[in-house]
């Protein structure tokens, strides 16, 4: 089977840019959020040990992640990692610590607007993407629903870009740790 990184968007050239579309000699796994998903990334020779935050580069942005293990040589042919950039600067660790302050902040004004509002929605997650100045909050329900009186609001209360995602029942489990 192939493994590949977090599926994200992006401009080609970025994308090269960034070494995606390579061959990979070495691997190691890293995850964005404490207990988090493994992910795969490119050491591409940047020294790294267990336990240490990197700087993970992908096509539109950077993120801090921790690595779990590794380097070591891919048991498949792996194309197509994010590249692990450098060690990551207290600076660096500190962005991504107000990064994760603004999505809990989004996401608990979300619930609170939601309920408010009494809509049939359960908020599964958040992430801020500082370069693109934007939050993007996830959530599950049990239908489609028109969200956006929603969407003013929280944009309003926030202050910055929101996109709201609706995922799937079967996405749904694999966040809240069930088989999907």
């Amino acid at each position: 089977s192939r493994v590949t990184a977090p599926p994200r968007g992006g401009p080609a050239a970025a994308a090269s840019a960034s070494g995606y579309g390579s061959q990979v000699s070495t691997v190691v796994a890293v995850a964005y959020v404490k207990h988090g998903r493994l992910h795969y990334a490119d050491p591409s020779g940047v020294p790294v040990a267990i336990g240490e935050q990197v700087v993970v580069a992908h096509p539109d942005t950077e993120r801090v992640a921790t690595v779990l293990w590794g380097p070591s040589e891919p048991l498949d042919d792996l194309h197509d990692l994010p590249r692990v950039v450098r060690a990551a600067s207290q600076a660096d660790i500190a962005t991504s610590e107000d990064a994760r302050r603004r999505a809990v902040k989004a996401k608990a004004a979300a619930r609170r607007l939601i309920r408010e509002r009494g809509l049939p929605m359960q908020i599964l997650g958040s992430e801020w993407i500082g370069a693109d100045k934007r939050v993007t909050v996830w959530f599950a329900a049990p239908r489609r629903i028109d969200f956006r009186e929603l969407l003013r609001a929280l944009t309003a209360e926030i202050g910055m870009r929101v996109l709201l995602r609706q995922v799937s029942e079967r996405e749904r489990a694999k966040v809240v740790g069930g088989v999907g």
